[in-house]
Parts: C-alpha cells; sequence; structure tokens
C-alpha cells in the first residue's frame, strides 16, 4: 500500500467533484489497515535485528521507533517523545497477540 500524499490530495479533490461521501466505517477500516501495517513492519523490523531476538537484552521502544522511520521529527505541541505513545499502543497489541515481551517494566522490548 502507497501513501502519497500528492495522490491522495488529487484524489480528494476528485472525490469533492464526484460528490462521492465515505463512511465513517470506510475511515475505521483505512485506520485499522493502516495499523495493521505499522504492526507488520515493526514486527519484521525486530525480526531482521539481532537485539530483539528471543534471548536477546532487547532493544529500547525509542529505537524501534526511530528505526521503523515512525517519527515526524519535530513538531509544535507534539515532540517526538510524544509520538512514540502511538508506538506504545502498538507494543502493547503485539504483546497481548504474545508476539513481543518487554523484558523489564519501562524496560526494552524483544520478541517472544
Amino acid at each position: 500500500m502507497c501513501f502519497c500524499l500528492e495522490t491522495r490530495k488529487f484524489t480528494m479533490i476528485k472525490l469533492r467533484q464526484s460528490g462521492k461521501v465515505f463512511s465513517m466505517d470506510s475511515f475505521e477500516s483505512k485506520g485499522e489497515l493502516l495499523r495493521n501495517h505499522a504492526k507488520g513492519l515493526v514486527v519484521e523490523f525486530m525480526q531482521s535485528h539481532p537485539d530483539c531476538s528471543p534471548n536477546s537484552l532487547g532493544m529500547k521502544q525509542a529505537e524501534i521507533f526511530r528505526r521503523c522511520g515512525l517519527g515526524w521529527g519535530e513538531q509544535r505541541k507534539a515532540t517526538p517523545s510524544n509520538q512514540q505513545y502511538w508506538l506504545v499502543a502498538l507494543l502493547r497489541q503485539l504483546e497481548q497477540e504474545g508476539v513481543v515481551a518487554q523484558v523489564v517494566e519501562s524496560g526494552p522490548w524483544r520478541l517472544c
């Protein structure tokens, strides 16, 4: 799935001109798809990095966040540390699914 801002902008203009209306279910489905892609990205990264292997010491969430390219850079009222909250929820979801584990409370993460 490619998410191109220029393409999206053009598509939104076309949609406005055509009078199409999307339901909230459509946006919720797209959000779910986005979350699943992000989870896949994080898992793929962790599988490729030795620090995240099941018997390793793990990797800090901030490092996972940066290495996966999930940050938006310095933004007014949305610093990189604030932006990581989305990753926290993602890691907790993967934890519930039995894919990752936090080595110690407030510590690094690794694959199960």
